[in-house]
């Protein structure tokens, strides 16, 4: 089902805080950001420049050729669980920078983890429990 929604969110919605005086500038289209890079309201980075998801992008490429190479030797199990470990590395590279989890807030990064793995646990579990009762 699609909502549609305004391109313009109210103020309150948008996560700004802006005092009376900052809604003409807001509106006026005076940037709000410093040298290409986010800026909340007390002057902390809250996103990556251009160069960081370069860098990030090459490290996901190269670990992508790394995973690929150890597939293609001969460690049997030994493969898998170094796969395995790439790819934990990969999204965890994923989750900080392009969904922009270093910058969050700590409180919901502590919320969003436990609450993420609790329902890969359930999924995983019902998996399971329905490999067993076959």
């Amino acid at each position: 089902m699609d909502f549609p929604f305004p391109a313009i969110l109210p103020y309150h919605l948008t996560g700004i805080n802006l005092k009376k005086r900052d809604y003409h500038d807001f509106d006026q289209g005076k940037s709000y950001y410093k040298k290409g890079n986010a800026v909340n309201n007390s002057g902390n980075r809250t996103e990556a420049g251009i160069r960081t998801y370069a860098v990030v992008w090459a490290a996901l490429m190269l670990l992508t050729a790394l995973t690929v190479t150890v597939a293609d030797m001969n460690f049997q199990k030994a493969a898998i669980i170094v796969c395995l470990g790439i790819a934990v590395f990969k999204s965890t590279l994923v989750l900080l920078y392009f969904m922009h989890l270093r910058y969050e807030d700590r409180l919901v990064v502590k919320l969003a983890v436990p609450i993420a793995l609790a329902t890969l646990a359930i999924f995983i579990g019902l998996t399971f429990s329905d490999v067993f009762t076959r």
